[in-house]
């Protein structure tokens, strides 16, 4: 599976990251990902583009695949030396460089930065500030997003400590685990009773049963009253 090559290549990159990056090691992170596991060979132009086929835009015409041996061997000595204090100046003039040789036929990775990539490949003055901001932004938005998921996985952590004595039947504990799933948001409109025999596939007298023996054991927590009743986790 791929998620765990991901995990394989991240375990690899953390143990030796004090060890040079090579091509070796490289070829051997893309091809856990990708079928070729080596630099591209081919004659054709590689071009970064987007949009539908077709219709496409090409943001940027890569150098021949005769020139990746040269090209990469001159980013891996600059990578693997000591020439920038500023860790995050470093990984963002390493993902630019990286990208515009674009040594691999896929996987070089292509996210939403196709605007930025056009402006600093019409400049001819080498000015990549542009791109540095980018993609601290970017870094930083990808912080917030960890320390958010961090959060929802020390909450679901908590709370089946919290309960690991509790008797739960696997209806319930469906339940919990989808509601749960929903973190850091809140499961939208509570758990109802015809939710509940939605998801658990049971009838409405269990159903309530259920949800009954729920907030009894603390687990829940019943808010409204009629048809407007529904219950939340209590954390």
């Amino acid at each position: 599976m791929q998620s765990d090559a991901i995990v394989e290549i991240t375990i690899d990159a953390k143990q030796n990251a004090k060890q040079p990056l090579t091509k070796e090691r490289l070829c051997r992170w893309h091809k856990a990902l990708f079928p070729m596991g080596e630099y591209r060979s081919g004659k054709e132009d590689m071009k970064i583009v987007s949009g539908a086929w077709g219709r496409e835009k090409i943001h940027y015409i890569a150098p021949a695949s005769k020139q990746i041996e040269e090209l990469m061997a001159e980013f891996l000595i600059w990578l693997n030396s000591e020439n920038e204090k500023n860790i995050f100046y470093k990984a963002s003039i390493a993902h630019l460089w990286f990208v515009l040789i674009h040594p691999f036929d896929d996987g070089n990775g292509r996210k939403e930065y196709y605007s930025v990539l056009d402006s600093i490949c019409k400049q001819i003055d080498l000015d990549i500030s542009l791109w540095i901001k980018w993609f601290v932004s970017l870094f930083d938005a990808c912080i917030d997003e960890t320390l958010v998921k961090l959060e929802s996985i020390q909450k679901k952590a908590k709370f089946w400590d919290k309960h690991q004595d509790t008797k739960l039947n696997e209806r319930q504990k469906k339940i919990i685990k989808k509601m749960l799933s929903a973190l850091p948001d809140h499961f939208e409109g509570g758990m109802r009773v015809r939710k509940y025999t939605g998801i658990a596939k049971t009838t409405r007298i269990t159903a309530s049963s259920d949800l009954a023996d729920l907030v009894e054991k603390a687990v829940m927590k019943k808010f409204g009253s009629g048809r407007g009743v529904y219950y939340e986790l209590v954390f």
